[in-house]
C-alpha cells in the first residue's frame, strides 16, 4: 500500500494488485461522530443515491452503470471510533478486461462524483418527493431494529453504556430526530459536511499512477473544503465502576451483551495482543466461550466477543434462555478469569493464531475489506499491511496474552429479557 498526499485534506492510498479483474475506488468524507448530525448523515447518503442533475432518478442511473460494464455504486456510512465516515464506491469491471475502448474507471469516476457533488435539486434544497420516501424508509429502519433482537441488544447497551460519550449515538438516529428533520436544515448539512469534511481515498486495482490520477480528476475538481474539522476519538482506558441494566422486549429468548473497556487501542504498538485476546476468548469457533459457555455447558444459543479496536472497548453477547441469564454471566466472567490466571491450554492458543491469521490473510482477497483495514490504521495513525499484521500475531506469547487480559475492565452488563406476547414489559 502507497499514501499520496493530493492536497491538504485529500489523502490517496492505493493498493497496487493484479489479483482482481475490477476497480475498486472509495471516497470517504471523514466527520466526527454525534448523535444529532449522525441521523443526518445516513438521510444525505440515501439521498444522494436516488438521482442526479443529469441521471434524475435510479432508472437512469442503472442504465448508465450498466453501460459501464454493470459497474456498481454504492454508499455506506462506518463508525471508527468516534469518526463517522461517510463512504462512496464504485466497483467496476477493470479496463483490461473491457470488449471496446471504454475508459471504465475514469467514467465510473465521473459517476461517482456526479452522485457526490450534483443530487438532484428543487428550490435550493434536495428534491421534496426523494426526501419524503426516504425519510420515511429511514424511520421504517429505526422501528424495525427492535425485530433483531441481538442487533438491538447491542444497540441499547451502546446507549446506555456510551451515554455520555459520543460512540453512543446511533448510525441511524432515533425514531424523534429523525422526524425532526427538515429538507431545508439536511441539505444546509449537505453542503456543510462538504466543506468540513478530510477527503480519504482508497484504490484497490492494477491501474497505473498516470491513469489512476486521470480518473480522480472529476472528484477532486468539485472538493472545495474552507474549513475542515479533523475528528479524534475520546479512549476511557479503565472503569472506575460496573453497571448491570435490565429491560423487557417481546420475544422468545433473552440476549446477555456485556461491555468491557480493553486499555488498548489500535493506536498502540501492541494491539496484536489484544486482537489475539479476542479470538482466544470468543472470536471463533474454538474459543474458550463458544467451547465452554455454549458447547460444554449449554448455557446459550451462541456466544462470542468482539472489539472496537479504536475506542478500546470489547463486547461479549450471548442468546440465552432468560432462566439462564445469572449462570451464562457467571461463566462468561469465569472464562475471563481462567485467561487471567494463564489456564488456556497451548493447543488453544495456537488454534486462536490459526483463526486470526487466516482471518488477516482473507481481508487481502476482499476489496472492502481492504478499505476498512486501511481506513481504521489511517485514523489510527498507524501503517500496517495484513501481512505485518500477522507476523506480529504469531509473535504473541502466553505471557503477553495474560498481561493483556489484566488492562480490561468490566463497564456495562446489559439484559434484554424475552417475554411473551401480552406478558408484562
Amino acid at each position: 500500500m502507497t499514501t499520496e498526499n493530493l492536497g491538504e485534506s485529500i489523502v490517496l492510498r492505493t493498493v497496487k494488485t493484479d489479483k482482481f479483474k475490477s476497480d475498486f475506488l472509495s471516497v470517504s468524507f471523514e466527520q466526527p461522530l454525534n448523535r444529532r448530525e449522525a441521523a443526518m448523515n445516513a438521510l444525505i447518503l440515501r439521498i444522494l443515491k436516488r438521482g442526479t442533475e443529469h441521471y434524475p432518478d435510479m432508472i437512469a442511473l442503472s442504465k448508465k452503470l450498466d453501460s459501464l460494464y454493470s459497474a456498481d455504486i454504492f454508499t455506506d456510512c462506518r463508525c471508527f471510533g468516534e469518526t463517522q465516515m461517510l463512504n462512496f464506491s464504485l466497483d467496476a469491471l477493470s479496463n483490461d478486461y473491457a470488449l471496446d475502448d471504454t475508459d471504465i474507471l475514469t467514467e465510473g469516476a465521473k459517476l461517482l462524483a456526479e452522485i457526490i457533488y450534483h443530487p438532484l435539486t428543487e428550490n435550493g434544497v434536495f428534491k421534496q418527493s426523494y426526501f419524503e420516501s426516504e425519510k420515511r424508509n429511514q424511520l421504517a429502519d429505526v422501528d424495525a431494529e427492535i425485530n433483531n433482537k441481538a442487533k438491538y441488544a447491542l444497540s441499547r447497551l451502546r446507549t446506555l453504556m456510551f451515554e455520555n460519550e459520543r460512540y453512543g449515538a446511533s448510525s441511524l438516529g432515533t425514531r424523534d430526530e429523525v422526524e425532526a428533520l427538515t429538507n431545508e436544515e439536511l441539505f444546509a448539512h449537505y453542503r456543510k459536511l462538504l466543506s468540513t469534511s478530510a477527503m480519504n481515498i482508497i484504490y484497490v486495482g492494477n491501474a497505473d499512477p498516470e491513469r489512476l490520477h486521470t480518473a480522480l480528476s472529476p472528484i477532486l475538481t468539485d472538493y472545495h473544503p474552507t474549513e475542515v474539522v479533523r475528528s479524534t476519538t475520546e479512549v476511557i482506558r479503565r472503569s472506575s465502576k460496573h453497571r448491570y441494566l435490565n429491560e423487557k422486549c417481546v420475544g422468545k429468548q433473552g440476549n446477555l451483551i456485556m461491555g468491557f473497556r480493553t486499555g488498548t487501542v489500535l493506536a498502540d504498538g501492541d494491539y496484536p495482543k489484544m486482537a489475539l485476546l479476542n479470538e482466544l476468548l470468543g472470536g471463533s469457533a474454538t474459543s474458550m466461550l463458544f467451547m465452554n459457555v455454549r458447547e460444554k455447558l449449554s448455557l446459550c444459543y451462541y456466544c462470542s466477543s468482539f472489539v472496537e479496536a479504536i475506542k478500546g472497548v470489547l463486547f461479549v453477547r450471548a442468546g440465552i434462555d432468560n432462566s439462564n441469564y445469572q449462570a451464562a454471566r457467571d461463566e462468561i466472567l469465569r472464562q475471563i478469569s481462567l485467561i487471567r490466571l494463564g489456564k488456556f491450554t497451548t493447543e488453544e492458543l495456537n488454534a486462536a493464531k490459526m483463526s486470526l491469521i487466516n482471518a488477516y490473510k482473507e481481508i487481502a482477497d476482499q476489496p472492502q475489506a481492504l478499505q476498512n483495514w486501511y481506513t481504521g490504521r489511517a485514523l489510527s495513525g498507524i501503517e500496517q499491511s495484513p501481512a505485518e499484521a500477522i507476523a506480529a500475531v504469531r509473535a504473541v506469547t502466553r505471557d503477553e496474552i495474560i498481561e493483556t487480559l489484566k488492562k480490561i475492565s468490566l463497564d456495562t452488563v446489559y439484559f434484554l429479557e424475552g417475554v411473551p406476547e401480552g406478558g408484562n414489559l
